[in-house]
């Protein structure tokens, strides 16, 4: 009778419960109210910003290094020449050298020279760069005619005229960009000055320095 009257009150104080369920109460789980997930946007702004930031900062440091081209003029030829005591005409084949030292490549815009006697300007080339690329430390030549003319209403110094020979400078700008990449391009220019000495009598002209 005591087993029997223990089980009646296991009954009452536990429903029945379908077989292999267990208790009811520990198969519930609390409701939970389906909530938004958080948004990606800030993470996605943040990667942005950071990339933005390392890409100028590659890019300061990568301008701030890089040297711009030197050019040198190698050679003149002078063609037709005519020469007197108050004036000058001849035709010069200029040839120019621009040496790249640096690890990217450089797209030439132009190469501009004014040729000076005294403080006459007597000549002007411009040899456009269109598509002339400087390779990552290498060298590209340019050339071009050159017309000197000088009539200034004045004769060459007396020592020229009697040496057979006078004294010419050019100045030299080189313009163009650096390929780093697509949407950096550091633009630059440089300024050279030549020295020529112009033997009239062998019509030879020697480059004798550019700085």
């Amino acid at each position: 009778m005591e087993e029997k009257s223990t089980a009646d009150e296991d009954t009452q104080r536990h429903p029945l419960e379908p077989p292999g369920t267990g208790r009811i109460a520990d198969q519930l789980t609390p409701f939970r109210s389906p909530g938004k997930r958080p948004s990606k946007l800030p993470v996605y702004a943040l990667t942005l910003f950071v990339l933005l930031c390392a890409a100028f900062l590659i890019f300061g440091i990568v301008s701030v290094k890089l040297i711009t081209p030197t050019l040198r003029l190698t050679s003149v030829a002078v063609h037709p020449l005519a020469a007197a005591s108050v004036s000058l005409n001849a035709t010069l084949q200029i040839n120019v050298t621009l040496k790249n030292a640096n690890y990217w490549a450089f797209d030439v815009g132009s190469v501009d020279g004014i040729f000076f006697y005294g403080g006459a300007t007597i000549g002007k080339a411009t040899f456009s760069g269109g598509g002339v690329v400087v390779k990552a430390l290498g060298k590209t030549a340019l050339g071009g005619a050159v017309e000197l003319t000088y009539d200034g209403g004045g004769s060459f110094g007396t020592g020229d005229v009697m040496g057979g020979s006078i004294s010419l400078w050019s100045s030299w700008t080189l313009t163009g960009r650096f390929n780093v990449v697509r949407f950096m391009s550091p633009k630059r220019y440089s300024v050279t000055v030549c020295v020529m000495d112009f033997n009239l009598t062998a019509q030879t002209i020697r480059v004798s320095s550019c700085d």
